[in-house]
């Protein structure tokens, strides 16, 4: 099994068998390190993806906004944004950017 508390499950019940200890006892206290394992993943797990989930508004909704607002306000003073590169951002750059950042959380998932 790739399972590692599967299998360290396995091997504290095996001996627990050839010792003669309590089967219930065992079962209790693995149960238990395995959820404080999962726990403890999790809390990771949230911590990173409050990180990456500023990081994501920022990138894909705060940058369009930003991009969209300045572009009429620079034609207004004389330099333009060629619409180009707005349309690039919009329907490439910023489709990518926020694929790649949910196939990154999707990576990170505890297991």
């Amino acid at each position: 099994m790739r399972s590692k508390g599967f299998r360290r499950a396995l091997t504290q019940l095996i001996r627990a068998l050839r010792t003669g200890g309590s089967l219930s006892d065992i079962i209790t206290l693995i149960a238990d390190d395995v959820a404080y394992e999962l726990r403890m993943k999790m809390k990771e797990f949230g911590e990173r993806l409050n990180l990456i989930g500023v990081l994501f508004m920022f990138i894909c909704v705060v940058f369009p906004v930003m991009i969209g607002v300045m572009t009429p306000v620079s034609s207004l003073l004389g330099s333009l944004i060629p619409l180009e590169i707005v349309f690039l951002f919009y329907f490439i750059l910023a489709p990518m950017l926020s694929g790649m950042i949910v196939y990154m959380i999707k990576l990170m998932e505890p297991s």
